[in-house]
């Protein structure tokens, strides 16, 4: 344990590391593609994750990863075939969703929003599908109405930095300075790390 501290300095340490120790597995191929991919490096990421699916090939979340590194990469016609192989795994159905609703926005700039709430209807607790959900609102010309479930949503949940933060933007979008400085304030409040909301907070006030 003590001799491999030093791996844990960070995400891309400890996965490059583990694989070259020997645990040269699936489950560190998905992860080291996962980190490829957001930071767009995208050919990178799609080489681990077909790696993992070598190595794993009914592996449903080495399927869904490659689906997600190739629409970063614009490769439809891949991530179509990949999100066919996922679609079984019933754990993933709401990622499943959540990825067709984004490949056929950018594929067609339709609105995918009903897809959206259905993936969001199967795992009404993930924020990271309520959070897509709400900028595509926002992105198809619908920032009120994703500004007004945002602050519903608020109401429930209030403690995530995050959420305060993309209705700052929201509200500065919609010409509501004061308030999107109270969302801003709520988000800095929250995460001492946070300098976006800060940097807005001078922006709309200087």
């Amino acid at each position: 344990t003590f001799l491999r501290q030093p791996d844990w300095r960070d995400q891309r340490t400890f996965l490059e590391r583990t694989i070259a120790a020997g645990g040269d597995s699936a489950r560190m191929h998905i992860n080291l593609g996962s980190l490829e991919s957001s930071a767009g490096h995208h050919e990178a990421a799609l080489a681990e994750f077909r790696e993992a699916i070598r190595r794993s090939p009914e592996q449903p979340m080495a399927w869904l990863g490659y689906a997600n590194a190739a629409i970063r990469a614009r490769d439809f016609a891949t991530a179509r075939t990949a999100l066919d192989k996922a679609q079984p795994s019933p754990l993933l159905a709401p990622d499943v969703l959540q990825a067709r609703a984004v490949l056929e926005h950018l594929e067609t700039g339709r609105d995918t929003s009903n897809q959206l709430r259905a993936a969001l209807a199967l795992a009404p607790k993930r924020w990271d599908i309520r959070q897509r959900l709400l900028q595509h609102l926002d992105e198809t010309g619908r920032t009120a109405e994703a500004a007004r479930e945002l602050r519903d949503f608020l109401a429930v949940e209030d403690f995530r930095a995050e959420s305060w933060l993309l209705l700052g933007g929201f509200l500065e979008r919609l010409a509501q300075p004061d308030a999107a400085t109270v969302a801003y304030t709520q988000a800095a409040a929250r995460d001492i790390r946070d300098l976006i909301s800060r940097r807005r907070l001078a922006a709309v006030h200087p």
